[in-house]
């Protein structure tokens, strides 16, 4: 881990993710939140202190087969506890994540089963979430 100075660039970032905890939010929604808010910040500024902000552990990068870009979320220690898993709409692309008890215990009996280790930041559901369904189907 190193040791980042302390930025106000830095702050904002963090606090954006703070203000949306639960969130996963990309590079790009940070530029425009923090837009809205008049704390604009270039893009390549928000990449490099996203993955600072990684490497010290505060915010958790989420990358997902078949999309261009990462998902950042703000990591505090209910967060670092609490093992969720992702959905993503396969029109607009939302992602969602979830926590299931009864999907994590099933999961669990599949890992002994077959001596093997799932990563549950990459276990990641396709499906239409209710914006799209309403759409499709008004």
């Amino acid at each position: 881990m190193t040791s980042q100075r302390k930025t106000r660039q830095r702050q904002n970032i963090l606090d954006c993710l703070k203000e949306n905890y639960g969130k996963n939010l990309t590079p790009d929604e940070i530029l425009f939140i923090l837009k809205k808010q008049s704390k604009p910040i270039g893009l390549s500024t928000i990449y490099r202190q996203l993955n600072n902000l990684v490497e010290e552990g505060l915010v958790r990068r989420c990358s997902l087969e078949g999309q261009n870009c990462s998902y950042y979320q703000y990591v505090d220690e209910e967060c670092l506890d609490n093992e969720h898993y992702h959905m993503i709409c396969s029109s607009c692309s939302a992602l969602l994540h979830f926590q299931d008890e009864n999907l994590k215990k099933a999961l669990f009996k599949a890992e002994n089963k077959n001596h093997f280790i799932l990563n549950s930041q990459k276990i990641v559901f396709y499906g239409k979430c209710s914006k799209c369904l309403k759409k499709e189907n008004p």
